[in-house]
């Protein structure tokens, strides 16, 4: 398996080579394939749910969260599993309306879906938006094996049983596709339909250990002319944490840049983005991150250990301890037999939207496409956009479906 087959890090292999299908939206491509393996089977017996009781947590200190908007929507819940995680739990307006799964990546919170909890909470839909593991007030083990999706992915339906919802949409941006991806591999049953954003979906046992990073940034260099994911190394460096940490506000204004194109030349190289830290540089200013807004997300990483923790997801994959684990998923469970809604972003450099939307159409039977006019940061950049696509594809019928 090829590294540009997962997170949609490079041009270097096009997956998937059929042709699409007519959509019924007119800028997204569909790939209709037949329902092989299509099974009601549950992975319970890959990922065994404990439904233990869970336990609210009282008297938390949340004060890095109370200019959210949201702050009373917040909960903190020691989960079976032995895990305490903080997240929104909105419920839904009736009895019969539809929760919705918020899973972001690095480096945010649950926060960053603030667009997105407004939106939807107004449109009487349920709301589920952890901070995932090594993020916010949820726990941040130092260990790196804690951090291995099969566990994550069972941590995330444990949420869910603590709430008593059954089924979901799911959505998911960034190095939350990839926890999104393993629950639909284990866990498909309790989901309606998946919506990924930025980055697609990706399927299990693909190798992204430091060698086969340091072959995609060799090869990146020959086919883009720049090496794609050098910044990966850099996460794993032992002092990444307090490089980060000493300079939060170069690091918050080259991830959240008006200008995609920089991270070329100042984010995604080797050695690049510390580099541009430790000169404590800035980029360009965005427009859709407000000061106030920055100020939140600031205050939520130093209030909860800075931005360490959650580097462990770089570093858990670079292990190979995913792929260890993945080893025992089925080649049947690749694909997702659930509805899928891909939005990639035409102005992402590193997610880009080409192979991103590939690697999804061949996992993938039941698909539409479409591709924004935007960085990285789709929720944020075009969030009135990503609200409309999302609430039609919630909205629209299901075909063809896989029954549980």
């Amino acid at each position: 398996m090829k590294l540009a087959q997962f997170l949609g890090l490079s041009l270097l292999v096009a997956v998937g080579g059929t042709s699409a299908s007519k959509s019924q939206y007119p800028d997204q491509k569909v790939r209709q394939r037949p329902q092989v393996g299509c099974t009601s089977r549950n992975l319970h017996a890959v990922i065994p749910v404990q439904r233990a009781r869970c336990q609210v947590v009282h008297n938390v200190n949340n004060s890095d969260i109370s200019m959210t908007g949201f702050a009373q929507d917040y909960k903190t819940v020691l989960l079976p599993s032995g895990t305490t995680y903080r997240y929104v739990h909105i419920r839904p307006k009736h009895r019969d309306d539809h929760y919705i799964l918020f899973l972001h990546g690095f480096p945010s919170s649950a926060y960053d879906w603030r667009h997105q909890i407004n939106y939807f909470r107004n449109k009487g839909y349920g709301i589920i938006a952890p901070d995932p593991l090594g993020y916010g007030g949820t726990d941040k083990p130092a260990q790196v094996e804690a951090y291995r999706a099969k566990k994550m992915a069972a941590e995330m339906i444990e949420i869910l049983d603590c709430e008593r919802v059954h089924k979901v949409f799911s959505v998911s941006h960034d190095w939350g596709t990839f926890l999104q991806s393993r629950l639909a591999n284990y866990f498909p049953e309790r989901f309606k339909k998946f919506a990924f954003l930025t980055v697609g979906h990706s399927y299990p046992k693909t190798p992204l250990n430091t060698d086969a990073i340091r072959e995609a940034i060799k090869n990146s260099i020959e086919t883009l002319g720049y090496g794609i994911v050098g910044y990966w190394l850099f996460f794993a460096e032992p002092d990444a944490a307090s490089v980060i940490d000493s300079h939060t506000d170069a690091f918050f204004s080259i991830l959240y840049t008006s200008e995609p194109s920089i991270w070329k030349t100042d984010f995604a190289p080797e050695g690049a983005l510390r580099r541009f830290l430790t000169e404590d540089r800035r980029a360009p200013e965005s427009d859709y991150y407000t000061p106030e807004e920055k100020s939140i997300h600031d205050r939520i990483f130093a209030f909860n250990g800075g931005y360490g923790p959650a580097l462990n997801w770089y570093k858990v994959q670079l292990d190979g301890l995913n792929e260890i684990d993945e080893q025992d998923v089925p080649e049947s469970r690749y694909v997702i037999h659930k509805p899928v809604l891909l939005l990639s972003a035409s102005q992402d450099v590193v997610s880009l939207a080409e192979p991103t939307e590939n690697q999804t159409r061949a996992y993938t039977t039941d698909l539409r496409i479409k591709r924004l006019d935007a960085g990285h940061w789709l929720p944020l950049e075009a969030r009135d956009e990503v609200n409309r696509e999302l609430e039609n594809f919630f909205l629209e019928p299901e075909q063809g479906k896989c029954e549980d």
